[in-house]
């Protein structure tokens, strides 16, 4: 390769690395912009205004404002939270439930980086304006319902297919309704996180604790 096609050659690079950290930039803080804001509210003057980019700008990555936030919800939510995020397999149950505990830390300690630049309006928290966000996913993202519905069934299935396991090797009782338990342990965490919400957050420990307790019920002896 000549040296004026290694020069456009790492422009070129370069130029794609910085696209990709303006997208991610432009992404992270519209997300912190629909928190605090219904869809309908987030005007392209408060977007340019968290962003720092211009309407032409913003409008170069996501041509409408819709675009923009089904790639917010993409991002920090079906992607972050899918079940390839939260399930590690294990050789034990016990082991796949601290996996689990240990993935929702990670993941939460990630967002709160993040949804900390949100501004609290009278007594909401960071962690409910998340909460909050979740009504808008379902009234502008189009097809919200079937994609959720996809999303949490990965969710279950993940959870039905280690318990089963787990069943078959003797770890948890032989009588276990793996369907049943597999909601039992998905609505603790999704309980826990929503409750906890409008206060400190989730706390992991006790998630643990949660887990742990429901587990030792159903332990073979």
């Amino acid at each position: 390769m000549s040296f004026k096609k290694r020069i456009f050659a790492d422009i070129n690079i370069k130029h794609s690395e910085l696209m990709k950290t303006n997208r991610e930039k432009l992404l992270q803080d519209a997300f912190v912009m629909f928190l605090q804001y219904n869809y309908e509210k987030a005007s392209y003057s408060l977007l340019t205004q968290a962003t720092g980019i211009s309407k032409a700008g913003i409008s170069y990555y996501y041509p409408t404002k819709q675009e923009l936030f089904m790639a917010v919800v993409d991002r920090y939510i079906l992607e972050t939270h899918d079940a390839d995020m939260k399930f590690t397999p294990a050789e034990s149950f016990a082991e796949f439930l601290d996996n689990f505990v240990h993935n929702v830390r990670k993941t939460m300690d990630w967002y709160v980086n993040i949804l900390r630049q949100a501004r609290n309006t009278g007594d909401s928290t960071v962690y409910s304006n998340f909460f909050g966000f979740m009504p808008q996913v379902q009234r502008y993202y189009p097809n919200a319902k079937e994609k959720l519905q996809v999303f949490w069934e990965r969710f279950l299935s993940r959870w039905r297919i280690a318990i089963a396991d787990a069943v078959k090797r003797g770890e948890l009782r032989s009588d276990t309704d793996i369907e049943l338990t597999a909601n039992m342990f998905n609505n603790i965490y999704l309980g826990m996180s929503f409750m906890k919400s409008f206060s400190t957050g989730l706390d992991t420990e006790e998630l643990q604790r949660s887990l742990q307790y429901l587990y030792s019920m159903l332990k073979a002896h």
